[in-house]
Formats: C-alpha cells, structure tokens, sequence
C-alpha cells in the first residue's frame, strides 16, 4: 500500500499541464493599447488597438477555427491580428487555485496558415506572469523560439522546447500568452497583400492547436470578470 501510495503521489507532483487556446473569451478585459505595435504590424487603423484575450483550458476543445490578417513588408515580429477590428490575439488562463514555482521544460504547438509559400511565416510564443493582486503584466516566462513555415492550411507547428526561470505564480495570478508572427522558411515575404493567420479552438495535437505545456502542476479556480491592465504596445 505504501508503495502504491508513492508511485500515484509521484505522479502528480510531476505531471505536466498543458493549457490549450479556446474560442471562448477571458473573464480579464481587454485592455486599450496606447499605439500600434512596429514590425509586421497592420498598421491601417488608426483607432487605439486592444487585446482579445481568449481563455486557456486543461481540456482541449474539439471544433478549430482560424483568422487572417495581412503583415506589412516591415521585418517581424508582430502579434497575431483578427481578421476585423483592432485586436491582437492573446491568450489567458484562468487564475491560479494554488501558488507553484517555475523552472521547468516548456513546450508549445501554434497552428498556423498562411497564404503563399514565399510569405515565409511561422509563429514563437511570449509568455507572461499576470499579477492577480496588481492587475499588471509582471515577470516574461519565456520568449519561446520559432516554428517552422507555415502551410497554405491550418497545421499544426511546434514551437522549440525551452524553459522557463525560477518564478513563483501565486494564487489569482494568469499566464498570458502572446503568440507573435516570426519569418520562417527563409526571408520575410510580406507584401501587404499576402496573409498569415492563427489556428486554434482545436484538438490535441491536431491542424487547429494552440497551447503550451508546462513541466509542473498547476491548478485553476473558476474564471472571473476582471479588469484589464492598461500598457503600451512592446511592454
């Protein structure tokens, strides 16, 4: 009995979570940009630019969906835009139930399309501690590597394992995620009329995946309405 007792609670001390993006949107408001970020950026608008920010779940959705937008000619990176109004996409947990400390392997996957091969786009991840109790974008978890080139279909892409500091998230903090638009497969080829896009809301594993794994155990109360964090765009 001990001995079985030891295995199931080593188990759960080192088992892996892994959030996957959804369609639905946080409880945590968008929060009103002061500019348009550079790089890639669309920059056709001239209204303050938010973020749609859609939750992050345990369990993998099962219907995929996807949005286009047309980078510049600028050098990436820049955030994943939606295809209509003035967002970028990120994405968000819910709050944390229990504190836990960081410091372990890191893996993401973020589908992607794009609309001609010589555009020449992948993705790589931004990842940030969310202070529940300041309501402000606190410590960079990890500046992730980049995918390979996208398709011109949603497919899934692996983004380079890395890891993470030696952080602690406490009680009510986020993870935020902030997938960016990098050139892939060769020089950047937007033209500002070819089109990169994010896939995701879509299974494990599959053509519509984005989400990202951690090494340790987290654990996530109910979601809640929460204000946003007014920043600067590259903050």
């Amino acid at each position: 009995m001990l001995v079985i007792f030891l295995l199931l609670f080593a188990g759960k001390v080192f088992a892996a979570t892994t959030l996957h993006g959804t369609t639905t949107v946080s409880g945590l408001s968008p929060n009103q940009t002061q500019g348009i970020q550079g790089g890639c950026a669309k920059t056709s608008s001239s209204t303050p630019w938010d973020y749609a920010y859609f939750l992050m779940d345990t369990t993998a959705p099962s219907s995929g969906t996807s949005e286009v937008f047309i980078p510049t000619a600028s050098s990436p990176p820049c955030f994943f835009q939606r295809a209509s109004g003035s967002q970028y996409i990120f994405f968000v947990s819910k709050p944390l139930s229990a504190s836990v400390t960081l410091g372990g392997t890191l893996n993401g996957k973020c589908s992607g399309i794009e609309s001609a091969a010589g555009q020449n786009s992948g993705c790589s991840f931004l990842v940030y501690r969310y202070d529940g109790r300041t309501q402000a974008f606190a410590d960079v978890l990890w500046t992730s590597g980049t995918t390979g080139e996208y398709s011109t279909s949603c497919a899934t892409a692996t983004i380079p394992s890395g890891s993470s500091p030696a952080v602690t998230l406490n009680i009510g903090d986020r993870i935020i995620v902030a997938p960016e638009v990098q050139a892939a497969g060769g020089v950047w080829g937007g033209n500002g009329s070819r089109t990169t896009g994010l896939c995701w809301n879509g299974a494990a594993a599959g053509a519509n995946e984005v989400s990202i794994t951690f090494s340790e155990t987290m654990t996530f109360s109910a979601d809640t309405t929460q204000p946003g964090l007014r920043m600067t765009v590259g903050d």
